[in-house]
């Protein structure tokens, strides 16, 4: 239903990527129906307390956001054989991480006060860490820059087109998540 030229944007974390040492646990993908079942999911995880298995499936999220983006483009990549006027990207972004953004409204005492006055001043040691300005400028940029106008499939930290994590290219689970977000949704799975 898009109208062509379109851009489709997924937003994605690099805490779905444990080389980046973001403080997060690593993702842990499993059968997507068991990831998408609280209880199935609380037994998968049942080694880690409440507030781990919180991140973990935080950060597969995003995993499986890339997943999404990754087959997204092979199929859109597919479509365009037969229909070469029609073209659309789609694309991650990973924005950082923003003190001042609102995350940090349910932390406590100190934890809030660490986000809004230590985290900001991370900027100047860290390239991870921007200002939701500055995230927001990147984000409008690979929406609306013309030079990105048939860039697809990629995955960009900020301004920075960058490879995503080894794990998230993995093509088999891209499509055992297409396939069962397929039936999940009463579209008619592929193949």
């Amino acid at each position: 239903m898009l109208q062509s030229p379109a851009r489709i944007v997924i937003v994605s974390s690099d805490t779905h990527d444990p080389a980046k040492k973001t403080g997060m646990p690593a993702p842990h993908y499993f059968q997507p129906q068991r990831m998408a079942d609280p209880f199935r999911s609380d037994e998968e995880l049942s080694a880690l307390s409440a507030a781990r298995r919180g991140q973990v499936r935080y950060t597969t999220s995003k995993l499986c956001n890339l997943y999404h983006v990754y087959g997204l483009h092979d199929r859109l990549q597919q479509a365009a054989k037969t229909d070469r006027e029609r073209v659309i990207t789609v694309n991650a972004f990973n924005p950082g991480m923003m003190p001042g953004s609102g995350l940090a409204r349910n932390y406590g005492l100190f934890s809030r006060l660490a986000w809004h006055y230590l985290l900001p001043l991370m900027k100047y040691f860290k390239s991870s860490v921007r200002s939701t300005q500055e995230s927001g400028k990147a984000l409008a940029r690979l929406v609306t820059d013309k030079s990105l106008s048939q860039v697809s499939g990629k995955y960009f930290d900020g301004y920075d087109e960058i490879l995503s994590s080894p794990e998230s290219y993995l093509a088999k689970r891209a499509e055992e998540l297409w396939q069962w977000s397929a039936q999940l949704a009463g579209a008619e799975p592929e193949g």
